[in-house]
């Protein structure tokens, strides 16, 4: 007797989530100086698992954890929703990392990417939904920080060029990012600019109405206890 075999529905959408696990002193060292380790920790973790929570959300879109360190994968299957994808973060710079995700969706089939990091709990999935939707006809959707670098990625093909010769880290990435697109003959679409929370100023300047649970809850007790 034949038996069918189920075949799983191609991928049609990805968000691709770059994290850290949240241990204290190897997340949030900027915002450490400011307020300890074990509290930049403690914001990392309730930043990253809203992060996850609302990539979820984003109906039709599949949602892959690139995690480091290699040995944390315990940690984020205990944290994300059912139906995530796991892949350890490959050596390498940040241009090779966030490469990697792309490369990874594309394999599965996925008709376009998006990848975020774990520094703007803000974001919400009618956001992330929007850059999904504007990963059409070769378009590169970038997401500007403030800080000159960018919060978000998305295209709807491989583009390898535009993480290399990238100096990663400082106010020249969107920049030179922008001119990557521009020479590989793509259109870049532009969203909204957002802050990342690396330090305690930008921490500071979130907007409590704009985070998810454990997020809004970490920064309300934060302000309360510096009011004394």
């Amino acid at each position: 007797m034949l038996r069918l075999l189920s075949v799983p529905d191609p991928m049609k959408r990805l968000i691709a989530i770059l994290a850290k696990e949240p241990s204290p002193g190897r997340v949030k060292t900027r915002l450490a100086e400011g307020v300890g380790a074990e509290q930049a920790a403690g914001f990392a973790e309730a930043f990253l698992v809203d992060t996850i929570q609302t990539a979820a959300q984003v109906p039709g879109a599949d949602v892959l954890l690139s995690f480091d360190p290699p040995g944390s994968k315990a940690w984020f299957q205990a944290h994300a929703p059912a139906g995530c994808h796991f892949q350890p973060q490959p050596q390498g710079g940040l241009g090779e990392r966030i490469q990697s995700v792309f490369d990874w969706g594309f394999a599965q089939g996925a008709s376009a990417c998006v990848a975020i990091g774990m520094d703007t709990p803000q974001l919400s999935s009618a956001q992330l939904a929007d850059a999904l939707d504007a990963c059409t006809n070769g378009s590169v959707v970038i997401g500007p920080s403030s800080d000159g670098g960018y919060y978000l990625i998305g295209m709807d093909r491989p583009r390898p060029a535009l993480f290399n010769d990238v100096a990663w880290s400082t106010d020249s990435v969107l920049r030179q990012t922008l001119a990557h697109v521009e020479a590989c003959g793509a259109r870049a679409v532009q969203h909204s600019e957002e802050h990342d929370v690396d330090d305690l100023q930008g921490l500071e300047a979130l907007d409590a109405a704009r985070l998810g649970p454990l997020s809004r809850a970490a920064l309300l007790a934060f302000r309360r206890a510096r009011k004394g």
